[in-house]
């Protein structure tokens, strides 16, 4: 199991609070690096956000030291799923908490930057970045920043640092300033919609001249579709109702032969399901026997 690439994400409010989420993101080459990912992230879900929760209050508490201000970081989450890009399968693990107090207020300026006294490393690994992401409050424009972002989008109101750098105690260092709007930024902010309302009813005339010829395919493949229910069910639900049908048994090849699944993906989905206590594997000469558990 291999660290992929690690995501730090600050949405910044108007009163100073943030958001903070940090994501990362690891390579599961084969079965055993699956199963190593989901023993220490899944079932250990708890004690690792537990550590999260713990580590992240001493931050807080030394930022509030530093600065003098009143800050508290609360709601604490984490997430943990796995995803499949192009065949290659990727573990993600996210925690997110809330941070008061994270920005100071000045007039009608948000500066951000000397809570963040410890430092931090973004590296460039294979073909993806760590990466340092900063969004703002709608209304507000970016009047200073340090040091000097690898992405700005005014649009977006988004700020990004990518790897390879280090970025220092008190940075990224930004100070935000509030808007002050004229009839052509109006102009521009609403062009947009404009634009985008003309090409929406130009899409809905063109689409309405093709409707009546297109209706009648459309509602056979609507019945086709609903023709077939299991393939509307999730993999894990074709399994289950597959074991099911079966008498609650049945070898793992039946499985991959009936679902439509390749050996690999059979393999990780049962995995999964085996440590979940959804179902149990036995090996039975040179087949493995799955055998739906009484709870599902």
């Amino acid at each position: 199991m291999e660290q992929y690439a690690t995501i730090y994400r600050i949405s910044l409010h108007t009163d100073g609070s943030a958001t903070w989420s940090e994501e990362t993101r690891y390579l599961l080459p084969d079965l055993n690096a699956t199963y190593i990912f989901m023993q220490i992230f899944l079932k250990g879900k708890k004690t690792r956000l537990q550590d999260f929760t713990d580590n992240t209050i001493w931050l807080v508490n030394q930022s509030r030291i530093k600065t003098g201000r009143n800050m508290e970081a609360t709601n604490f989450t984490i997430d943990v799923s796995i995803e499949s890009i192009q065949g290659v399968y990727y573990g993600l693990v996210k925690y997110r908490h809330d941070w008061s107090g994270f920005a100071k207020i000045e007039d009608k300026r948000i500066v951000m930057g000397d809570a963040i006294w410890w430092q931090r490393y973004l590296y460039f690994r294979r073909e993806t970045r760590d990466a340092f992401i900063v969004e703002y409050p709608s209304g507000y424009r970016v009047a200073d920043v340090s040091p000097l972002p690898n992405y700005a989008g005014e649009s977006e109101r988004v700020l990004k640092w990518y790897g390879d750098m280090t970025l220092n105690g008190g940075e990224p260092s930004v100070v935000f300033e509030e808007r002050t709007f004229t009839i052509i930024d109006a102009l521009r902010d609403n062009l947009s919609i404009v634009v985008g309302g003309i090409a929406m009813i130009s899409v809905s005339f063109v689409s309405l001249w093709f409707y009546r010829s297109k209706r009648k395919k459309e509602m056979e493949a609507l019945a086709s579709s609903m023709s077939s229910p299991l393939e509307m069910k999730s993999e894990e639900d074709k399994v289950i109702e597959l074991l099911k049908a079966a008498g609650g048994s049945s070898y793992q090849s039946t499985i991959t032969k009936h679902c439509g699944f390749s050996k690999a993906k059979t393999s990780m989905l049962l995995t999964s399901m085996e440590i979940r206590g959804i179902v149990v594997r036995k090996k039975q000469g040179r087949e493995k026997v799955v055998t739906l558990l009484a709870k599902s």
